[in-house]
Order: C-alpha cells, then structure tokens, then sequence
C-alpha cells in the first residue's frame, strides 16, 4: 500500500430522479416589466427560438462538490392550454400573416413551468441502498443535515436540426415561360454560383447521358419577389407552412424547355436571370403560390428581384443536450415552486341565480374576478366577452349552450384602484318547466 493514495468510500455519482414534473412551452420573450422576465428583451434584442425547429428541454441536477446527474426528462404528457404549455419537447412552427411582425415583435424564447418541486426521489429519502442523496442541507444542527444532497440544477436543451442553407435567388418564375403550369403548384428557380451547391443534383443511380436530375433537398420560402420590374421594394415577407417544397427537376435552360433559339428580349427565355449563359433551372413543386408570372408579352423583362428559399436543415445523429445559462440553487427554486401564484386560478364571488319572472338585462351571477393560487385577486385579468371568440359559454344541466341568451359585462380598467370585474345579464326571458 505504500506510495500510493487510497480511497475509501469514494462515490462518483448519485442516482438521479427517474422523472421531473415539468412542462415547456414557447412564446414572445416576456417584457422587462414582468415579474418573471429575464430581461432577454434588453439582453438578446436580436435573438429568437429558431423556426421549424424541435426542442427538448431536460433538467441536470449537480451536488454541491460537482457530481452531476443524468439529463432528466419530464412525466408530464398533459398540455396547459391557457399558458401554452405541453411535454418536455415542443416544436417552434414558422410564424403566421396574423403574427406580429418586427420591430414591434420581440422574439420568442424557450420557457419552463415547473409543476412541483424537484425531490431527489419520491418520496425524498437518503438511501444508500438507492444512491439517491437527497437534498442538500448545510445545517448541521438539523436532523436531515446532508451536505451530499443536490445542491443546484440547470436547464439543458436538445435540438439536433442544425445547418441548413439560405438560397438567394435573382427572382422566381411561377409557372413557366411560355405561360403554361401557372395553377400555382410549380415554380422554376436560376440555380447559378453557390446554389449549385446548395440545391445539388443527386447524381447516384444515373446514366452516362442524363442530363434531368432531382434534388433531395427540401425548400422553403422565406422571401418572395411580388414584382417583374426592378425594385429595392419587390420584394414580401413569405409565410411558409409545416410542409415543403422538392426540386423535382433540375436541367440546363435550353435542354429543359426544349428551346435554342438566340437569347433576346424578344425570347421568353429571357425572363430567366443571365438566360444567355444558360443556366441550370430548378423546377419547385411548392405547397403554395411563390413567385411571379413571366412577362406576357415582348420585350420579356428579366426577373431579377430578391428571392430566398431555406433548405431543411440536416439533423444531427449525436443526441447532446446543450447547456443553457438557467441554472440556480433547488432550494431557491424548490420555493418559487411552492409560492408562486401561477396567474388567475379560480375565480371569486361568482354565484348564479336566475328565477323564470325576471326581466331580460337581469344580472345573474357577480360581479365575480380573478384569483390566483394563493387566493390574491388578480387587478388585470381578464376575459374575452365577446360570444364569437368562444372564450366563455353557459350551458344548463343536460348540456345546452345557452351563450346566446347571456352577455358577460366587463367594468374596470385593470388597474389596482380599478381592477376588471364581470357581470352576467340575461338578454332573454326564461321560463322553467
């Protein structure tokens, strides 16, 4: 045993929870204003949560002497409506017309609600048996001192869709040239310097003479030329769904349309950028309209205003979890978790009561409002009155919507000295039988 250093009861980690009741959602980056900001809206101005993308958050608890545990993962499958909230992995989708456009919009973020407090097991017990620590306690005058428990916790994220490639295009013809196929499913694109590279041709399984390939690469529209004539204005925002487009051909100009006649402003080939040098053209099967229809008549004008396709990005095949700048003490959180209000949670002094005799406009139930978990009234809740929007209704006992025969009345200004109250009123008679 000599010149040697021996270890006893030497333990290198800990037995993590199986699960955590979590759940993750996305959103607009709260307001430096809110509570539970992190001011990333002042940090991160110009940061967002990528689009189309997939993201797994996991939880990674550490002792107080470095030993980590596994990546934890969430037991919760429910989805919180109100709040957006789902499982641990939720999918970031392009954004919509009806979004709120920069620089009003200030980017989106991945947020964590923790339902419960983090335990080492359940029940939270010291087990050597189990190799479960605990929870850390530095007291060691109190009997469930445990200076070997989980001391902090940070948040990981796992999102393995990495590099893709934005197309820069010198415009994109709807249809083709000669006015045929412009029901609005195809498009044909200029593929010259590195979009070559970006939108390759596949080139496996060929023959010596082919001279018509496809692309395997996936496309979607980000920015779409509106205009033939040149303009540092021809251009719009493109709004793309969750499916893509496929280049189901990619040719030379003049072998794909079949056409060698000398390029000219008279030629229609001449609506394709640089059209003498005959360029390659991909043919894009798109989910929706993208692009413009090629000139009709002679001189055909060139296209030439901006547009962009985004390639889908390839996924990584390493399941790693990036570390994120969350992170803090469970005992801090473990506390947040069990004082926090969590926004409007029931409602306070609602009580219907409506007899057959009273007239139409009769106020049958509140003024009622808004109460969080602790049973503080919440000044600023509020809800949508209008029936159309289907945020509330009144159904009697066999189930009958009877939303139409109520109007939901809304006072105050959401302020502390006049918080939102609501009224229920009839609009119609009833009679009980």
């Amino acid at each position: 045993m000599s010149n040697r250093i021996v270890y006893g009861n030497f333990q290198n980690k800990h037995t993590p929870p199986a699960s955590l009741n979590y759940q993750v959602g996305i959103s607009d980056k709260y307001a430096d204003s809110i509570t539970s900001s992190s001011y990333s809206t002042t940090e991160y101005p110009n940061h967002t949560v990528k689009q189309n993308r997939n993201y797994q958050v996991g939880i990674v608890l550490s002792d107080k002497f470095g030993r980590q545990s596994t990546t934890i993962l969430s037991n919760n499958q429910s989805t919180q409506l109100v709040n957006g909230f789902g499982a641990d992995t939720v999918y970031s989708p392009y954004r919509k017309t009806t979004d709120t456009v920069a620089p009003a919009w200030p980017g989106e973020s991945l947020k964590v609600l923790f339902n419960e407090t983090i335990d080492s097991n359940s029940p939270a017990i010291v087990s050597r048996a189990l190799g479960t620590p605990g929870l850390y306690n530095s007291d060691k005058t109190n009997a469930n001192y445990n200076p070997l428990g989980w001391y902090s916790y940070k948040i990981v994220v796992k999102q393995q869709e990495q590099d893709y490639y934005n197309v820069y295009l010198p415009g994109v013809m709807k249809g083709n040239p000669d006015a045929t196929s412009v029901g609005g499913d195809l498009s044909n694109i200029v593929l010259i310097n590195d979009n070559i590279n970006k939108v390759p041709r596949d080139l496996n399984e060929v023959g010596p003479q082919q001279t018509q390939f496809r692309s395997s690469v996936q496309l979607f529209g980000r920015v779409e030329n509106d205009t033939i004539a040149t303009s540092n204005v021809g251009n719009i925002q493109f709004y793309p769904g969750r499916f893509s487009d496929t280049v189901s051909i990619i040719q030379d100009m003049r072998g794909l349309f079949d056409d060698s006649t000398t390029i000219a402003p008279g030629v229609k080939l001449n609506g394709f950028y640089n059209a003498k040098s005959n360029p390659l053209i991909g043919q894009v099967i798109t989910t929706a309209s993208f692009g413009v229809l090629a000139d009709t008549s002679s001189p055909y004008d060139t296209l030439e205003n901006l547009a962009i396709f985004e390639t889908e990005p390839e996924v990584s095949r390493l399941d790693i979890y990036w570390e994120t700048s969350t992170s803090g003490l469970i005992s801090d959180l473990n506390t947040a978790v069990a004082t926090d209000t969590g926004g409007v949670q029931t409602t306070n002094a609602f009580t219907f009561s409506l007899n057959e005799g009273e007239a139409s406009g009769t106020t049958v139930a509140g003024p009622f409002y808004g109460e969080d978990i602790v049973g503080a009234r919440i000044n600023n809740a509020r809800i949508d009155v209008n029936p159309v929007n289907n945020k509330w209704s009144v159904t009697n006992n066999p189930g009958t919507n009877l939303t139409s025969r109520f109007t939901l009345v809304e006072s105050g200004a959401g302020t502390a000295q006049s918080p939102y109250a609501y009224t229920l009123e009839t609009n119609d008679t009833f009679i009980m039988g």
